[in-house]
């Protein structure tokens, strides 16, 4: 007869399997040799910045929740990311669903971990520190790790990296916010010339199409024109020339 203990103990590793029993290790195989910095456009981060204004941040769409699948790209200007290493023993993400299992408690980091990042693939790290796990989400975290920091090692133990952007969005906010009159001013100023830019673009091209109908229609009457002279040159000059020798030849 099993004691209750060794009955108990049975049960918890058949119900609870090891997690990443194996120690984790990134392989970086077919390195396109480029890194996030060569994604990153200025386009892709600033509205605005002509006429000498200041530039507003362009920022993507709040996340609703930590557990958010992984869309977009995040670029960071003001501050950097913070990269953190745990080791969990349970993952509750799934394909369609980001893992929220990443807490201080479980933290491995021997000292913070902090990098700048040119084109994230997961906007919401802006908006939550995000939790992504190295068996199911390598997709998210290898072309970092291979070609932008190919000297970062990623501890043995490391079942999930949590990446986190929050405070670099929040100085983005606050930037937008606290922009001068002036850079309004200018901002307005040069959102004016542009619509006027752009009618003025609408009106020549409305132009144009005007000189292309009256050229049609020139080169139809200047065509009709020579048709009837055409006509006229032989109903007044040819023809009779021609029934005047037929005439002598009779």
């Amino acid at each position: 007869m099993f004691s209750h203990a060794s009955i108990i103990a049975m049960f918890l590793l058949i119900a609870v399997p090891a997690h990443n029993s194996q120690a984790y290790e990134l392989k970086c195989p077919n390195l396109r040799g480029d890194d996030y910095d060569s994604y990153r456009d200025d386009g892709d981060i600033y509205e605005g910045g002509q006429y000498g204004y200041r530039n507003r941040y362009k920022l993507p769409a709040a996340c609703e929740s930590a557990a958010d699948n992984a869309r977009g790209k995040y670029i960071t200007a003001l501050k950097p990311c913070v990269f953190t290493f745990h080791k969990c023993d349970k993952d509750d993400g799934t394909t369609f669903r980001a893992s929220t299992v990443c807490s201080k408690k479980n933290s491995i980091n021997e000292e913070t971990i902090k990098e700048y990042v040119g084109g994230w693939p997961d906007e919401c790290v802006g908006d939550f520190a995000r939790c992504y796990s190295v068996e199911r989400d390598e997709n998210v975290f290898r072309n970092f790790f291979c070609n932008t920091k190919p000297d970062w090692k990623i501890p043995k133990d490391t079942t999930h990296i949590s990446v986190s952007c929050v405070d670099d969005k929040e100085a983005k906010i606050a930037y937008n916010q606290n922009r001068t009159d002036g850079d309004r001013y200018f901002e307005n100023e040069a959102a004016r010339q542009e619509k006027q830019f752009l009618l003025q673009v609408e009106k020549q091209e409305e132009h144009m199409r005007h000189l292309e109908v009256v050229a049609v229609i020139s080169f139809f009457l200047t065509f009709s024109a020579c048709l009837i002279m055409v006509k006229c040159a032989y109903s007044w000059l040819l023809r009779p020339y021609y029934d005047t020798l037929t005439m002598h030849e009779e």
